[in-house]
């Protein structure tokens, strides 16, 4: 009963920040969102900083850590060689499209709730992201550095800027795409489909 508890404050919590943002959205609106009264609030995050940091890294945590994991396995099948660019991309990409492709659209919410981050003054919330990215910054860096390897440091920071702000676009959903391109494009039909077309394209970029 707790456990479900504690997932339905942050269920509510990230609705309700992914609406209104974080700033504009109160304790007291969330309670009474969630049907629990303060104390739960209190008991299970101790602090309203606390349960905004925890509707971040219960999304953020596990498709860092999916990442670093499938990251691993190739260099522990591969030894000292250099990682095909193919695999390197798809470890990178696939786990924060699983993510925001979530069947019950918590993962589309997330998402939502990430854009509003970087339009609203909330350093905290964005150290707080910057840190929890910083783990997979250090492991992958090296990687694309090693698969890449005629890129000049320069040229190879600006394509791998350019590879995070497409993930970003492609994460945002289906709606936006059509949108832009006027109802030309439409969802693929599985994660494994939307992955295996973003990182074709993306590897010829790399490699261009």
């Amino acid at each position: 009963m707790a456990s479900g508890t504690k997932e339905r404050i942050l269920d509510t919590a990230e609705v309700l920040f992914a609406r209104f943002g974080i700033g504009s959205t109160s304790l007291r609106t969330i309670t009474q969102e969630a049907g629990v009264n303060l104390a739960s609030v209190n008991y299970h995050f101790g602090s309203r900083e606390e349960l905004v940091a925890q509707v971040f890294l219960r999304r953020l945590t596990p498709m860092n850590e999916a990442r670093l994991t499938s990251l691993r396995q190739m260099r522990e099948a591969l030894g000292d060689a250099p990682l095909p660019l193919d695999q390197l991309v798809r470890a990178f990409v696939e786990p924060p499209l699983a993510m925001s492709r979530a069947g019950d659209q918590s993962g589309a919410v997330f998402v939502r709730l990430l854009g509003r981050t970087y339009t609203e003054p909330a350093e905290s919330i964005h150290a707080l992201i910057r840190d929890t990215h910083q783990a997979v910054i250090d492991a992958f860096k090296p990687e694309f550095e090693r698969s890449l390897p005629s890129l000049s440091a320069d040229v190879l920071h600006w394509r791998l800027h350019f590879l995070v702000g497409v993930l970003a676009y492609v994460m945002a959903g289906s709606d936006i795409m059509s949108l832009i391109s006027s109802g030309h494009i439409h969802e693929p039909q599985s994660v494994a489909e939307l992955v295996a077309q973003l990182e074709a394209f993306l590897v010829a970029g790399l490699q261009a």
